[in-house]
């Protein structure tokens, strides 16, 4: 039950990554295009989302404030 959940939520995380805005987060999807970024970012998501009940997109722009302000 648990690994559907995990599988559907990264599911959405693509999703929502694959349309990344750059100017609204140019970090983050400049990491996205990376592989193990990609892989930071989507376990930081599914920590927030799982964690702090946050939406993917905020978890998203969260993110984008972490990096740009060096705690990612």
């Amino acid at each position: 039950m648990k690994s559907e959940l995990i599988i559907k939520l990264k599911e959405k995380i693509k999703k929502e990554l694959d349309n990344c805005d750059p100017e609204l987060w140019p970090v983050t999807c400049q990491m996205r295009s990376e592989e193990e970024g990609y892989k930071k970012i989507e376990k930081m998501i599914i920590l927030y989302v799982a964690r702090d009940r946050m939406p993917i997109d905020s978890a998203i722009a969260l993110i984008e404030q972490e990096f740009q302000h060096g705690k990612g």
